[in-house]
């Protein structure tokens, strides 16, 4: 007996092409979309939206904050054969609001374009620095898991490059989101998003000093 809905649709035809071995097993794709995904790129970059005069103004203001050793965890585990590098938290308040509701404002622009992330908070912004001197670098790592509120994950990353290029050797963004990394292009100014789940390093300084801004952006823990 023939169902009702094969009577009514195109797959009893489709049904009987299964008599080819090659009918079976061929695959159009690797994967079945569900729906439109706006998100064509793994990282986002963007250029020249903080001025020079701005980008003074957040070293100068991050260079009077306290400094520890940066860590490899939220517990502050503090490992120098994974990582090596100055950091300091720019607090939240009425001389740093500026930064906050600037980056806020391409925060919501880029998830809107690319990612369409449920965002709710960032943590406080991280100005880092990686001195050759000190052998400075951080090895491959993922940003992703928890915050410091209850039932949020970080599901964005963001990195400001705050030096020049010529300041500095060594110090690559690299992401490995596949078989070949990519190594994101210093520019100063230049603001890199991507996904907190990407595996990615800061390869070792080799000369001078790399300056950087950097901020998780969070939201509803995945369920």
């Amino acid at each position: 007996m023939i169902s009702k809905y094969l009577r009514k649709s195109n797959l009893r035809s489709n049904m009987d092409n299964l008599n080819s071995f090659e009918n079976i097993i061929s695959s159009i794709s690797d994967t079945w979309g569900l729906e439109t995904n706006k998100n064509t790129t793994d990282f986002y970059t963007v250029d020249d939206y903080f001025s020079e005069e701005e980008i003074f103004n957040i070293i100068h203001l991050s260079k009077k904050l306290p400094k520890t050793n940066g860590s490899i965890s939220s517990d502050n585990i503090v490992n120098s054969e994974i990582r090596i590098s100055d950091v300091s938290w720019v607090p939240v308040n009425n001389i740093s609001d500026w930064i906050y509701k600037k980056i806020t404002g391409l925060i919501h622009q880029v998830n809107e374009d690319f990612y369409e992330y449920d965002l709710v908070l960032t943590e406080k912004f991280q100005f880092t620095v990686y001195k050759a001197n000190a052998s400075s670098m951080y090895k491959k790592h993922l940003d992703c898991g928890s915050t410091f509120v209850p039932g949020m994950d970080r599901k964005l990353s963001m990195v400001l490059q705050l030096s020049d290029p010529e300041e500095y050797t060594g110090g690559d963004l690299v992401l490995h989101m596949r078989q070949t990394p990519t190594i994101i292009e210093k520019k100063k100014g230049r603001i890199v998003f991507f996904p907190s789940h990407v595996l990615h390093e800061v390869t070792p300084v080799t000369s001078g000093t790399r300056m950087s801004l950097v901020g998780w952006i969070s939201g509803p823990r995945l369920k």
